[in-house]
């Protein structure tokens, strides 16, 4: 069962995505999406686009932690630079 959480968040990130970024919900499982992270400009990474697989736990906001998979093979500075730049 989702929580309602989950719900509002999905719906508000539909609504009014994030900016340098976009985010796929699988269909039949707002458990699971996938994450695009654009580089913003004037930054070293300028350019770079970072692909995330998102499974997001049953007991959120209980549970943690979120896991994601960085879609080339690892999850590195880059990315996690680039999610709090914006604002994430």
């Amino acid at each position: 069962m989702l929580s309602k959480r989950i719900i509002k968040e999905s719906e508000r990130i539909r609504a009014d995505p994030p900016p340098y970024i976009s985010v796929s919900f699988d269909q039949d499982n707002l458990l699971h999406l996938e994450a695009k992270i654009m580089s913003p400009p004037d930054i070293p990474y300028e350019g770079g686009v970072f692909l995330l697989d998102v499974n997001i736990p049953t007991e959120y906001s209980m549970s943690l932690p979120i896991k994601w998979k960085y879609m080339l093979g690892y999850f590195n500075g880059q990315v996690r630079s680039l999610l709090e730049y914006c604002g994430w």
